[in-house]
């Protein structure tokens, strides 16, 4: 070989490799935290069986803060609740907006106290809300630390303070504006009510894509804040509004598993819509219909409890439905039921789910174009 064909070839390869270094660099040498801006608000419940976790927070804020600012460096904001009158004054308070003065955020923390409370529902739902009208930086990852030991109104008085009117804020409302405004919540609770179990986890689970996180102890708050919030700021994903599935509960009079005209919805049945690790509960309207919305990015299900007196005529359980993480609408979602003196109708056939019915063959067609790529599906020559 001579020396010109020698270099060329030496040139190629050096330029091959400068672009697969380019190309790896960004999977050796991943972005860091400090490469995305993120806010926090720290959101507590300041009511008095929160005096525990508040005071475990007042001693080691300094601590979180710095711990936090040297792997993600957030700017920090401050704000409590209590509720409503008569059994409190406080359903809202932003003490301090977002800042990067670290010295200022522990005052405002340590100015908190826990006291009061009267029956158990705390206005939750109007501080997350109020908490999307903060001094968020344009462009941060915007981040709430619920912590908390009590569910909220459900739905919240709203700005009136009174139940029953035009402004009532129901939880799932505030859930959907969250992830409208991409406001992740860890949601963090102290004890193990259910109530505010399923709330925080339907909210953290919602708009951050995890389950909401338990203290078996006051002192275990300190290590949650650091283990977790630079981990939401930094996995974050642009989303828009979150998934939804949306269905009913009818008289199938026919039998026939299908909603026909004429076939009323059936009001107040139990239904749960379930993911892994996640589920929510509820009772179907007046008109017999339900949605449930903001899901994040999973494969979800929904089944329903059939009343006494009443038979199946569909599957109770349907499981199968992807929401992306852009969302996903999933309509129809219905389920049939009927009573022992309703007549006998078509054989039962099982209803579509999630899945489309082209997708059966779109995948042989799939597995047969994978195969044919790994050359198993190659024809052999005849010999002669």
């Amino acid at each position: 070989m001579n020396a010109k064909k020698l270099l060329a070839r030496w040139l190629i390869s050096a330029a091959c490799a400068l672009v697969l270094i380019g190309g790896l660099w960004p999977l050796a040498c991943p972005a860091t935290a400090q490469d995305v801006q993120g806010d926090v608000l720290f959101l507590f419940d300041t009511t008095g069986s929160m005096y525990g976790e508040l005071g475990v927070a007042q001693s080691t804020a300094g601590d979180i803060l710095s711990a936090l600012a040297a792997e993600c460096n957030p700017g920090f904001a401050v704000a409590h609740y209590r509720d409503w009158p008569p059994e409190d004054t406080l359903p809202w308070e932003l003490v301090q907006d977002v800042t990067l003065d670290q010295p200022s955020v522990v005052n405002a923390i340590n100015s908190l106290s826990a006291v009061g409370g009267g029956d158990w529902p705390e206005s939750v739902g109007w501080a997350l809300h109020n908490s999307l009208g903060i001094g968020w930086r344009e462009g941060s990852v915007k981040v709430v630390v619920l912590v908390g030991d009590a569910p909220p109104h459900d739905p919240d008085l709203g700005a009136d303070g009174v139940l029953g009117t035009a402004d009532d804020l129901p939880f799932a409302t505030v859930v959907s504006e969250l992830v409208a405004a991409e406001v992740r919540v860890i949601g963090v609770y102290a004890r193990s009510d259910p109530d505010t179990i399923a709330y925080w986890n339907q909210v953290t689970n919602a708009t951050a894509g995890r389950a909401a996180i338990g203290l078996d102890n006051p002192a275990e708050l300190t290590t949650v804040l650091k283990e977790t919030v630079c981990q939401v700021i930094t996995d974050h994903v642009p989303t828009q509004a979150g998934g939804s599935l949306r269905g009913g509960v009818f008289h199938d009079a026919n039998r026939n598993g299908t909603w026909d005209v004429g076939e009323e919805g059936l009001p107040g049945v139990d239904f749960t819509v379930y993911s892994p690790g996640w589920e929510t509960t509820g009772y179907t309207g007046d008109d017999g219909t339900y949605g449930v919305v903001a899901l994040s990015e999973s494969w979800w299900g929904v089944r329903v409890t059939v009343p006494a007196g009443w038979e199946a005529t569909t599957p109770t359980d349907r499981w199968g439905y992807y929401i992306s993480k852009m969302g996903t609408v999933y309509t129809g979602i219905n389920f049939g039921l009927a009573t022992p003196e309703d007549e006998e109708a078509a054989p039962f056939v099982l209803p579509e789910t999630g899945y489309t019915a082209w997708a059966g063959p779109l995948l042989l067609i799939a597995v047969g174009l994978a195969l044919a790529g790994a050359g198993l599906l190659k024809r052999t020559p005849h010999q002669r």
